[in-house]
């Protein structure tokens, strides 16, 4: 697992002035030595680029609750650029669909996956082992699912973006739910698996199954290190 920061260093330091319920506002740079520099009043601008940076994802403010579960790949957390990313393993899962898809919910196996949560946008791949090397250019496996395009991205449809978790923990198990349980909606494509298989008729013959094929599995144009950012 890697974690990434960054060093900040003081550059600008802002003044309140208040009279009463009146307020002026001034910025004052501040040099090298961490001395003031003389102050000027506060232009907006300057406050639409402070609340903008201010404006950051959630996971911006999480912590782990203890060690770091082996299933972390990385974490990046930086004011307005966050990512983190991990795997789960094979498993049977409740796959909920609209009518438009023309399949009943089911219980059906899915491959072991790769989960990047970057910024509020979320990528999901297809994996056949849960092992991955952080700088291997090895592509990854489109993941075969309805609202989910071939570079991974995932439309949440019925799904909400996570709120108000204080934990990793906690916000990857909302993640994985939130994407379980939307209904899929989107039409199914026929260029996500390797034998062009209908998607329709794959989840259709996989219901109540208990292993998925993984050698259905097609190979995407996205890499480990390039989606990682590494």
């Amino acid at each position: 697992m890697e974690l990434k920061e960054k060093l900040y260093k003081p550059s600008q330091a802002i003044i309140v002035h208040r009279s009463g319920t009146d307020y002026y506002l001034e910025s004052c740079k501040i040099n090298d030595d961490l001395s003031f520099g003389a102050s000027h009043p506060l232009m907006k601008q300057t406050i639409v680029d402070i609340m903008e940076t201010m404006s950051v994802s959630v996971t911006d403010r999480l912590q782990f609750k203890g060690a770091i579960p082996k299933n972390i790949i990385t974490v990046r957390n930086t004011p307005g650029d966050t990512l983190i990313a991990w795997t789960t393993k094979p498993q049977k899962v409740k796959m909920y669909f609209t009518k438009s898809v023309d399949l009943e919910d089911m219980i059906a196996p899915v491959s072991a996956m790769l989960w990047v949560a970057k910024n509020n946008s979320l990528r999901v791949f297809a994996l056949k082992s849960n092992r991955i090397n952080l700088k291997s250019k090895d592509a990854l496996f489109i993941a075969p699912f309805p609202n989910v395009s071939g570079n991974g991205s995932v439309c949440w449809g019925s799904g909400k973006w996570p709120k108000g978790s204080e934990y990793y923990e906690d916000f990857i198990k909302q993640i994985e739910l939130g994407f379980w349980e939307s209904r899929f909606s989107h039409n199914m494509k026929n260029d996500l698996t390797k034998s062009k298989t209908d998607l329709h008729k794959l989840w259709e013959s996989l219901k109540d199954k208990d292993v998925f094929p993984t050698d259905q599995l097609l190979v995407s144009d996205v890499n480990v290190k390039k989606q990682l950012g590494l």
